[in-house]
């Protein structure tokens, strides 16, 4: 499964998380930022630089224009680029003791193992104060989540002669709304927590996960699965009506509907996440780190990357939502929205997937 924020290229123009390189979303296409520098490091730019890595493309962009190059006017702190982020690399990165990265976002469960832990700083109140004014949902002690976007369930308008589907139960119900099923192919974006909703657990309840009661539930849909690899996939198999509803990020529905595609979300318990900052264990300048994270997150800047992308705020207290994206913000659904528990979901990472792959098998 892709990270939701790498760019494609090749691939249909439908944007996900991450965008393809030139693909439509507010505005014209983002163009690559003029600080993007690959292989740089803090150490290449001295005491009052640092090195931000993610993974690249329109998102990476994005992040420039509405954070990066802001922060670098204001603070003097030059703010070098790579990309993309790569795990094994930070983990390589600090056991030679050789850390060339100072600011890296991360995703999924990364940083909430013991494993994870040891490479990476702590990041706590007394050195970032906006933590205080964070999601409690996204902030865990070796990071801190920057920006929302969600796993929603998608459906095509013109497929139930009106009907609209309500909940995870209706997307489970193939006789009520007829069709196929777009759903992703991996163990880590829910798909036991679709089906445990589906069959009517309450989101607060949902771990530890009962998978003989999940796998029951999926049994029941199994034959009207199409399964999806990529965000593109999930965009075009809707955009050809090959399904008629399909789990999907929302940055790719939010695409499809500025080229008019029938497609509407049902942001009833979507699965809210983030995307998150950290800093790795032995990074050259870690004040200047901090003070970027500061800056991210703060109440002022925090919504500013809803200016390029249909990701809400982590800070509660953010100002400047753009308001012509504000009512696709996962943030502006806040109230009927489920999260994964990505401690137990860290946990339990192989016992989920091998779940999750034996079935698949069956």
């Amino acid at each position: 499964m892709e990270s939701p924020h790498q760019p494609h290229p090749g691939s249909r123009p439908f944007s996900r998380r991450g965008l393809l390189k030139g693909g439509a979303f507010i505005g014209s296409a983002l163009a690559v930022p003029s600080l993007l520098t690959t292989g740089c490091s803090a150490a290449a730019g001295g005491k009052n630089s640092l090195t931000f890595t993610s993974d690249g493309g329109a998102y990476q962009d994005a992040m420039t224009k509405a954070w990066l190059t802001p922060f670098q006017k204001e603070s003097g702190i030059t703010v070098l680029q790579d990309s993309p982020k790569d795990y094994a690399k930070v983990k390589a990165m600090v056991q030679s003791k050789n850390v060339t990265w100072d600011v890296m976002t991360a995703g999924n469960v990364f940083g909430l193992s013991n494993a994870d832990m040891a490479l990476l700083e702590p990041l706590t109140k007394e050195d970032i104060p906006q933590i205080a004014d964070i999601n409690p949902n996204f902030v865990q002690s070796h990071r801190v989540g920057h920006e929302v976007y969600a796993n929603v369930l998608a459906y095509r308008t013109d497929a139930f002669g009106g009907k609209v589907p309500e909940s995870w139960k209706d997307f489970f119900d193939v006789r009520k709304f007829p069709g196929k099923r777009g759903l992703p192919q991996a163990s880590d974006e829910g798909i036991f927590e679709y089906a445990l909703l589906a069959d009517g657990v309450d989101p607060e309840h949902l771990y530890p996960l009962d998978f003989e009661r999940a796998l029951a539930k999926l049994d029941s849909i199994k034959d009207h699965i199409v399964w999806w690899t990529t965000g593109a996939q999930s965009a075009q198999l809707i955009a050809d009506k090959e399904v008629a509803l399909c789990v999907m990020w929302n940055g790719r529905v939010y695409d499809l509907q500025q080229s008019k595609t029938p497609v509407e979300i049902q942001w009833n318990h979507h699965f809210a996440q983030a995307d998150y900052l950290t800093i790795p264990k032995g990074a050259a300048n870690v004040a200047a780190c901090k003070k970027l994270i500061s800056y991210i997150l703060d109440k002022k800047n925090n919504a500013r990357l809803t200016d390029y992308l249909p990701y809400g705020p982590t800070n509660t207290k953010a100002t400047s939502i753009n308001k012509k994206v504000a009512d696709q913000l996962p943030t502006a659904h806040a109230d009927v929205a489920a999260y994964f528990d990505n401690t137990y979901r860290s946990a339990h990472a192989a016992e989920i997937d091998k779940k999750f792959q034996d079935w698949l098998q069956k």
